[in-house]
C-alpha cells in the first residue's frame, strides 16, 4: 500500500543515505536488519524513506508499505495493509479462521500463536528468496500490540534472509507504558536493531531548501536566515511556509523583509498556515474537510459519499478545492483520500468548534461507519467503539469495544485485548446507568494475562472478580481459575488453598464443584500422591454422576483412568478411560476425546503395542478436526516412540523430527525436549553414537533449566548406554545412578525398574555377580509391583545374561524364554530382537539349530532398522557359528 503523506525536496540526508546504500546490500547478501527512524513531524521521515525505496528498487527490492494511525487498533493492521495485494494466505489464515475456544489454556495458546508468527516469517523468507523485501512501517509508534509483537518477532528469529524492516516513529508521539516503547525497550535488550534519528536543517541547508522549493540558483542569506528562525529547522515548516508567503505575496524576488516576516510570524506556524488555507475554502469545502478528520488519516471516497448523500459533484468538486489547496492528497488507484500530514488533520479537527458539534459529527460518522462497513464485511470494532464515545453514546461504545477485544482475542493479541478490556471498565466507572457484566470482564482480563505468562496481574483480576461477584458457583469457577493460576507457577500448596477456599463456599454438588475437584485431584496427582488423588477423583465422580452432566462425568473417569494409567492398575485405567472415551464420542467432544485417546495409547505402550498405535492414530485424525497444535506434537511423538519400539526406526525419526520441528515453531520448549531425547534413543540403535550424544545434550540442557526430571532420566539413561557400548563402565554407572535418583523424583517406576537392570548389567561386566544379581531382583521386584510388560521382559532379559555368568545355565535360559514370550504377545519388535540375539548366543553350545534360528530372526530385525551395533553382535555370533561348524 502506498504512502500518501506529502513529500519535501531531498536535502541533508547524505550520510544516513550512504548508511542505508551499504545496509541495502548487506541485506541483498542475505543479512536480515532492523532500523528505526525517529523525529518530529515534519523532520522529513517520509522523503528519506521515498529516497530509500528509489534506491532499494534500483538494487531489485520489492517494497511493501503501512501507515499506523492514532486509534486504529485492529491487531495486525500494519501487517494487513502492508501485504493487502499479494498473496499471504497462510497470514491472513491465521488470523480469519480460529475461534477462542480453540486455546483455553496457556500451551495451546502459545502454540497457535507461535504457529502464527511462524507462517508470516515463513511467508517473508519465501518472498525473500525471489527477491530482497522490504518492509515499512510508518508511524510505528501507533501500531497495535499484535502488529509489534510480530515486528519484534521476525526481527529476533528471521534469520539468514533479505528482509530489511524499517519502522518510522515520533518520539513526542511514543507514550511510556504503551506498546511501542516496551517492545523497543525488550528489542534493545537483544541488540535487534539500529536507530537514527533525523535532526533538524541548519541554515545552510534551510536555504538549500528554499532553492529547490522556489526552483531558484540563488536564495539571500537573510531570507534563509528568516525562515530558519520562524520554523527552528522543520523541513515541513519550511516547505509549507515558503509556499504559503509566495502565494500571499509575501515574497518579492528572493527577499523577505523583517516587516513581512513580522506579519507573517506565528508561535504556531503550521496552525497559522492552515488556517489561511481554510479561510479561503467555501463553507462545503470546509464541512468535508471537517468530516475527514473525524474519520482519520485514511478516507474512503465511498465512506465520505455516503455521509454527503445529496450531491456527489459537489462532493467532487469539494475534495478537488481541498487537494488543491494542499489539505487532502488523492490516491486514485485505491480510491482513497489522504490528509497531506497527520499535522494539517489534527489542527483541522481541534479547530472544529463546539463540543456539541463535534458530538455530533463522530456519532454521524459512527453511522455511516457501520452502514458502510457492514456492507464490507469487515468491520473495524475499535474505531467504531472510539466514535461512539466520543459521540458520548456509551452503550454502543462498550458494545464495539467489547467486540473489538473478542477480535483481538481470536487474533492472537491478547495485549491489545487487555487493553481493550481496561477501556471498557474505565468507560463504564466514569458513566452512569451503563450496566456491563464486570465479572465476566474481569476474567476475560484476567485470562489474557494468564495465557501471557504474567500470572500476578492475572490473579489480581481475578480477585477483583471475586469482590464484585455474588453468585456462589461463580466464585467457584474464579477459585478454580486461581488455583490454576498458582499451579502454572507450580505452587502447588497456594493452588491448593484456592481449591479449598471455593470448596468451603458450598458443598452441594454441582459443575463448579467437580470442576474444583478437579483442580484439586491433579494437584495431588502431579505430585505422585497417588492415594489421596485416588480418593478426591472418586468423589468428583460422585459429584458430577448427581449432578447427570455429561462432560463432567466424562472429565472425571478421564482423570481417574489416567490415575490409574500412573499406578499402573491397567484394567482399572482401561475401564475408566474407555467410560470417558464413550461419553466424548457420543457427546462429540472431539478435544477432550483426543486427550482420552492418547492416555488410552500410553496405557497400552507398556502392554499392546499395536493397541497404542491404534489408539494414538484414532486420536490424531480427530485432532485434524480440532486443530490442536500441542496435541498433534505429542501424538507424533508418541507415534514415533511406538514405531522405535517397533524396530520401524527410520519411521520413528520421521514423526519425531515433523513432531520436533512443529515444536519449534511453537516455542515448546519441553516438548522439544522430548523430540530431541526420542531422537537420541533411536541414534544409539543405529550406532549414531556422536549425533545421539548431541541431542541428549540439547534436551538436558532444556529440561535441567525446566527442573524437570522425567525427560531429565531418560536423557541420563541413555547417556549410560552410550557409555556401556562405549566401554566406558564408570561413566554408564554414574549415569545411571543419576538417572535412578531423576526417575524416583518424578515418582516413575518403569524406568527406575529398567535403570535398576541397566546398572546391573555394569556390574555385570565390572565382574560382581553378586551385586549385579541383586540389582537386577530389585528391578523386577518394581516391575512385578506395577505390572509393566515391556520392563518386565527387559529385566528378565537382564537376569538371563546374569544367571549365565554365573554358571545357572538352564535358569538363564528360561529367564531369556519367558522374556521372549511376554514381548511375542505385546509386539515389542526391537526388544523381542535383543533377547532372541542372547538366546542364539546362549543357545550355541545346546542347540545349534535353535540357536542360528534366533540369530537368523534378530539379525533380520537388525538389518532392516540399520542397527549397526546389534548387527556387529550377530555378526560374531555367526562367525563363530562358522568356526565351530568347521
Amino acid at each position: 500500500m502506498m504512502n500518501e503523506k506529502a513529500s519535501l525536496p531531498f536535502i541533508n540526508r547524505d550520510e544516513i543515505l550512504e548508511v542505508f546504500n551499504v545496509t541495502l546490500d548487506e541485506v541483498s547478501e542475505g543479512k536480515p536488519s532492523t532500523i528505526f527512524v525517529s523525529g518530529e513531524p515534519g523532520i522529513g521521515k517520509t522523503s528519506l524513506i521515498q529516497e530509500i525505496k528509489n534506491m532499494s528498487s534500483s538494487k531489485g527490492f520489492i517494497s511493501f508499505e503501512s501507515v499506523c494511525e492514532y486509534n486504529e487498533s485492529t491487531p495486525y493492521t500494519a501487517f494487513l495493509e502492508a501485504f493487502s495485494d499479494i498473496d499471504m494466505i497462510s497470514f491472513r489464515g491465521s488470523v480469519d479462521n480460529h475461534e477462542i475456544s480453540r486455546y483455553r489454556d496457556k500451551d495451546m495458546f502459545d502454540a497457535y500463536r507461535q504457529a502464527f508468527f511462524f507462517q508470516t516469517y515463513k511467508r517473508l523468507r519465501e518472498l525473500s528468496k525471489e527477491q530482497p523485501v522490504m518492509l515499512i512501517i510508518d508511524d510505528i509508534h501507533w501500531a497495535d500490540r499484535g502488529s509489534l509483537n510480530l515486528f519484534h518477532y521476525l526481527s529476533d528469529s528471521i534469520g539468514e534472509s533479505a528482509l530489511l524492516m524499517i519502522g518510522c516513529y515520533c518520539p513526542g508521539d511514543a507514550i511510556p507504558g504503551e506498546g511501542f516503547l516496551d517492545t523497543k525497550q525488550q528489542m534493545s535488550r537483544k541488540n535487534l536493531f539500529t536507530e537514527y534519528d533525523l535532526s533538524h536543517f541548519d541554515i545552510q541547508n534551510t536555504r538549500e531548501m528554499i532553492k529547490a522549493i522556489l526552483d531558484k540558483e540563488k536564495v539571500s542569506f537573510d531570507l534563509a536566515k528568516s525562515v530558519h528562525d520562524l520554523t527552528q529547522g522543520n523541513p515541513l515548516f519550511i516547505k509549507e511556509s515558503i509556499l504559503q508567503m509566495q502565494e500571499e505575496g509575501y515574497l518579492e524576488e528572493d527577499d523577505f523583509s523583517s516587516q513581512e516576516q513580522e506579519r507573517f510570524e506565528s508561535p504556531q506556524l503550521m496552525q497559522k498556515v492552515v488556517e489561511r488555507r481554510i479561510s479561503r475554502l467555501d463553507v462545503y469545502a470546509r464541512q468535508v474537510l471537517q468530516i475527514c478528520s473525524v474519520i482519520g488519516e485514511k478516507i474512503p471516497y465511498n465512506l465520505l459519499k455516503s455521509i454527503f448523500q445529496e450531491d456527489e459533484m459537489q462532493l467532487l468538486d469539494d475534495i478537488d478545492e481541498l487537494v488543491l489547496n494542499r489539505l487532502l492528497k488523492e490516491d486514485d488507484e485505491n480510491d482513497d483520500l489522504y490528509f497531506s500530514h497527520d499535522l494539517i488533520k489534527n489542527i483541522v479537527y481541534n479547530g472544529i468548534g463546539k463540543w456539541l458539534e463535534r458530538k455530533r459529527l463522530h456519532f454521524k460518522v459512527a453511522e455511516a461507519t457501520l452502514s458502510y462497513y457492514t456492507k464490507q464485511r469487515n468491520i473495524n470494532y475499535h474505531v467504531l467503539g472510539t466514535h461512539y464515545l466520543k459521540a458520548e453514546r456509551y452503550d454502543r461504545s462498550l458494545e464495539y469495544f467489547l467486540k473489538a477485544s473478542e477480535v483481538a482475542e481470536k487474533m492472537y493479541s491478547h495485549e491489545d485485548a487487555i487493553d481493550k478490556y481496561k477501556k471498557v471498565i474505565s468507560i463504564a466507572e466514569k458513566t452512569e446507568g451503563v450496566d456491563i457484566d464486570r465479572v465476566r470482564i474481569y476474567e476475560k482480563i484476567a485470562h489474557a494475562y494468564s495465557l501471557l505468562g504474567e500470572y500476578e496481574e492475572a490473579r489480581d483480576y481475578l480477585h477483583k472478580a471475586l469482590s464484585v461477584s455474588i453468585e456462589v458457583e461463580r466464585k467457584q469457577k474464579i477459585y478454580s481459575d486461581l488455583s490454576m493460576n498458582w499451579e502454572e507457577q507450580a505452587e502447588y500448596e497456594k493452588a491448593l488453598k484456592m481449591v479449598e477456599h471455593g470448596l468451603e463456599l458450598d458443598e452441594k454438588d454441582s459443575k463448579s464443584k467437580a470442576h474444583l475437584l478437579d483442580k484439586k485431584g491433579w494437584i495431588f496427582l502431579r505430585r505422585s500422591r497417588y492415594q489421596k488423588a485416588k480418593e478426591i477423583f472418586k468423589d468428583q465422580i460422585k459429584t458430577a454422576e448427581n449432578i447427570k452432566d455429561s462432560d463432567a462425568i466424562a472429565q472425571a473417569y478421564h482423570n481417574f483412568g489416567t490415575l490409574h494409567t500412573y499406578t499402573k492398575d491397567y484394567e482399572n485405567a482401561e475401564k475408566y478411560l474407555s467410560k470417558a472415551r464413550e461419553i466424548r464420542e457420543e457427546e462429540g467432544i472431539l478435544k477432550e476425546l483426543t486427550k482420552t485417546l492418547n492416555n488410552l495409547g500410553i496405557l497400552f505402550e507398556n502392554i499392546d503395542i499395536d493397541r497404542t498405535l491404534q489408539f494414538y492414530n484414532e486420536a490424531l485424525k480427530i485432532n485434524e478436526k480440532v486443530g490442536d497444535i500441542s496435541m498433534k506434537n505429542a501424538l507424533l511423538n508418541n507415534i514415533g516412540r511406538v514405531y522405535y519400539h517397533k524396530a520401524e526406526l527410520d519411521k520413528a525419526i520421521e514423526n519425531h523430527i515433523e513432531s520436533y520441528e512443529s515444536k519449534e515453531r511453537t516455542g515448546d520448549r519441553y516438548g522439544i525436549s522430548l523430540s530431541l531425547v526420542n531422537l537420541g534413543l533411536v541414534y544409539v540403535e543405529k550406532g549414531d553414537l556422536d549425533k545421539s550424544i548431541d541431542h541428549h545434550q540439547r534436551s538436558l540442557e532444556i529440561v535441567e533449566e525446566l527442573g524437570e526430571n522425567f525427560c531429565r532420566a531418560i536423557n541420563l539413561r541413555s547417556l549410560g548406554n552410550i557409555s556401556k557400548w562405549k566401554e566406558n563402565l564408570d561413566d554408564a554407572k554414574d549415569y545411571y545412578q543419576r538417572s535412578i535418583e531423576a526417575s524416583k523424583e518424578c515418582g516413575d517406576k518403569a524406568q527406575t525398574s529398567e535403570t535398576y537392570a541397566d546398572l546391573g548389567e555394569i556390574y555385570l561386566k565390572k565382574g560382581s555377580l553378586e551385586k549385579s544379581e541383586e540389582l537386577g531382583k530389585k528391578a523386577l521386584e518394581i516391575c512385578q509391583e506395577i505390572r509393566s510388560t515391556r520392563e518386565k521382559a527387559i529385566v528378565l532379559r537382564t537376569l538371563g545374561e546374569i544367571y549365565w555368568e554365573k554358571g545357572c545355565k538352564e535358569k538363564a535360559l528360561a529367564e531369556l524364554e519367558k522374556s521372549e514370550e511376554i514381548l511375542k504377545e505385546s509386539g515389542f519388535d526391537l526388544e523381542l530382537a535383543k533377547t532372541r540375539y542372547y538366546l542364539g548366543k546362549y543357545l550355541e553350545e545346546k542347540d545349534e539349530k535353535r540357536s542360528k534360528e534366533y540369530i537368523s530372526k534378530a539379525g533380520k530385525v537388525f538389518e532392516m532398522a540399520d542397527m549397526e551395533p546389534w548387527l556387529r553382535l550377530t555378526k560374531d555370533v555367526k562367525d563363530s557359528d562358522n568356526i565351530c561348524a568347521d
